[in-house]
């Protein structure tokens, strides 16, 4: 019999894996993993996600802030701005985002762990997506590819500890609905993004 922590990991992702997949098979996603990845997709890909990046650090993190360690190591919206910055790209005005997810009025502390639980993963995902890109876009982790490198060495004991916080937060059966919810909206919201024009 499976603990409870990694039953309710386990009942995380399989909850999610449709949006998961769904999110992965968008043309944005598709190019950036593709052997013919050229610098304009990789750079549209970070004009997308700098936009997530900006309201996931305004909106989502602050709730978190009391329980999850390192929030301010967390933060990522400024190494894409380094990244736009190696290629001379400007991001959108703030005013003329496409960014607005349909979130709760009030978001709580199990729905944003839900949601950060999305973009902690794509952190773990970012090392392999750089390991491949550099492959074919000269770019580094100190060039160009910051965002990519996540925490850098640090990157598997971080994702490990807030694995541990987002468990220890599943205290019962309207926590772990909200922390699925929050996962789920994530998902939903950055893959509606993603199939926006840029």
């Amino acid at each position: 019999m499976l603990p409870a922590s990694a039953g309710f990991l386990q009942q995380l992702r399989e909850s999610t894996a449709v949006l998961h997949k769904q999110l992965e098979a968008t043309p944005v996603s598709i190019a950036l993993l593709s052997d013919t990845v050229t610098q304009q997709q990789y750079v549209d890909y970070l004009l997308k996600m700098n936009e997530v990046m900006a309201f996931y650090e305004k909106e989502i993190l602050p709730v978190t802030a009391a329980v999850v360690p390192h929030i301010e190591q967390r933060k990522k919206q400024h190494l894409l701005l380094q990244d736009l910055n190696y290629f001379a790209i400007q991001p959108k005005h703030p005013e003329v985002v496409t960014y607005h997810p349909a979130l709760p009025e009030k978001i709580g502390l199990a729905f944003a762990l839900g949601y950060m639980y999305v973009i902690e993963g794509s952190t773990l995902g970012g090392r392999v997506i750089l390991k491949h890109v550099s492959k074919y876009i000269n770019v580094s982790e100190n060039a160009g590819a910051s965002f990519f490198n996540g925490y850098g060495a640090d990157t598997g004991v971080y994702w490990k500890d807030f694995l541990q916080i987002l468990t220890d937060a599943a205290t019962g059966e309207a926590e772990a609905a909200a922390i699925i919810e929050g996962a789920k909206q994530a998902f939903q919201s950055i893959y509606d993004h993603f199939q926006q024009p840029i």
